[in-house]
């Protein structure tokens, strides 16, 4: 269970993974897992900006709140959401007038703007990985951040940081590599969906994220070409992906309902959902911290994310994912390291934990 867990050889200082175990306690799912954060860029309300619902297939949609995605003096909105379990509270997204990336905290109702990390891509998506990757990408060209990088801003925002450069995709498919993406999901295995934008159709890829973050020209694999061009967010609640429709698919325009639909992963079928309602709008993105493993599922049962955090000789913890600061070693060559251990519930189902 966790001890095997924590003591895995190759767990290192930035370590984490899934491990499914039951002791004594109980502990829920994060909800950023078993819900998904959907942005309607169309229904600007005073004070103005992207409207932030949440949404699941058991309990319908909750309005989180009215015009929250600002960079703090300027209106804005964003067609870029991500979620991760560290911070189920978090919205992640890209403001669109300075290009900067941020994070409304959906209990505070505040918004926290990393003002020395690069510019993102314009019109970009975000998404994380399983293992803390945060992914940027438009016009099919893949910046990302590394674990460490997004722990470092999180436990100080002024901290200053770029982008990585990751690959420049192509794909042999109704619009190849010529136009933008409208979002991306990425699953437990390491494979990141995408979902392409402009023109008349839409077409729905698939490409490794090991193959995303490395430089260089790659190609991605289509699963299917949609002849509809109101399709955008893609999110995971469980082991469903699922795929919204703005509502000018009905009504011409802006105007009408948007629909949802589970889409399958390997064929692109897709399977509306009609109940419970859907109200939004206009679908402009969608993120959860849900990232199912669908080659290998794990045992039936909670899934848990273990990380470790160095304490540094002063008493504080390191950010999760440094190194920490520099240690003494004692006069016999040995040093011992203490550990923050965090332990967070990853999956859909309840667990049991002290």
């Amino acid at each position: 269970g966790i001890y095997t867990e924590i003591a895995r050889a190759n767990t290192t200082a930035s370590g984490s993974d899934y491990d499914v175990f039951s002791t004594p306690g109980a502990q829920a799912p994060a909800t950023c897992a078993t819900s998904m954060f959907v942005v309607d860029d169309q229904q600007q309300a005073a004070p103005s900006g992207s409207v932030l619902y949440t949404w699941n297939p058991t309990t319908g949609q909750t309005t989180v709140s009215v015009g929250p995605l600002k960079n703090g003096t300027t209106t804005t909105d964003t067609h870029g959401i991500a979620a991760y379990t560290t911070w189920p509270n978090y919205v992640f997204y890209v403001d669109y007038v300075s290009l900067k990336l941020m994070y409304y905290d959906t209990v505070s109702k505040t918004t926290t703007p990393f003002p020395n990390l690069s510019a993102a891509a314009a019109s970009g998506t975000l998404a994380f990985d399983a293992e803390g990757y945060l992914y940027n990408v438009s016009d099919f060209k893949v910046m990302y951040l590394t674990p460490a990088q997004v722990s470092a801003l999180i436990a100080n925002p002024a901290t200053t940081a770029t982008w990585n450069t990751g690959a420049s995709l192509s794909y042999t498919g109704s619009q190849g590599s010529l136009w933008n993406v409208a979002d991306i999901a990425i699953d437990g295995d390491g494979v990141m969906y995408l979902l392409s934008q402009g023109g008349s159709t839409r077409d729905f890829i698939k490409v490794t994220t090991t193959v995303a973050r490395t430089p260089g020209a790659a190609t991605a694999t289509v699963i299917k070409t949609f002849n509809n061009s109101w399709y955008r967010g893609m999110a995971f609640i469980g082991s469903d992906l699922y795929i919204g429709e703005s509502g000018g698919s009905q009504a011409g325009t802006y105007g009408g309902l948007a629909n949802i639909y589970k889409i399958n992963v390997t064929t692109g079928a897709l399977t509306q959902v009609t109940s419970p309602a859907y109200t939004v709008k206009n679908v402009s993105d969608m993120g959860s911290c849900s990232f199912p493993k669908l080659v290998n599922p794990p045992p039936t049962g909670p899934a848990y994310k273990v990380q470790k955090s160095i304490i540094n000789p002063d008493g504080s913890v390191a950010a999760a994912g440094t190194t920490g600061a520099p240690q003494t070693l004692n006069p016999d060559g040995t040093v011992t390291i203490d550990y923050v251990i965090t332990v967070t519930a990853v999956g859909t189902t309840a667990g049991t934990f002290p």
